[in-house]
């Protein structure tokens, strides 16, 4: 793997649009470099910014861990759900996370 792909920012997957799926049924595949990205931006988004993505992706009630939990916590249960069966899917989360990173 060469280093430059190592040290990848989720800011910079979100900006290259890759892995989007070409159905809404298909499901994006997220390499590991991508997925600790996605997992590390998470963690130091604003509290504000995490409630409003949670708000956007609306997974069920009850399944991310209320405030007084870290947000490595919360952000590990978001992303559990997402990948799952009844889960939104890494892309979802990556286009929402997006959205409020970068208004436009």
């Amino acid at each position: 793997m060469a280093g430059s792909e190592r040290n990848i920012s989720a800011s910079a997957i979100l900006a290259s649009g890759r892995n989007v799926p070409k159905q809404k049924t298909e499901r994006a595949v997220a390499s590991a470099q991508e997925r600790l990205a996605l997992i590390q931006e998470l963690n130091s988004v604003l509290p504000q910014q995490f409630n409003m993505l949670i708000y956007a992706i609306n997974p069920p009630p009850g399944l991310i861990p209320a405030m007084p939990a870290s947000q490595a916590d919360r952000s590990d249960a978001l992303l559990r759900w997402a990948e799952g069966p009844s889960g939104c899917g890494l892309m979802a989360v990556f286009d929402v996370l997006k959205s409020i990173l970068d208004p436009q």
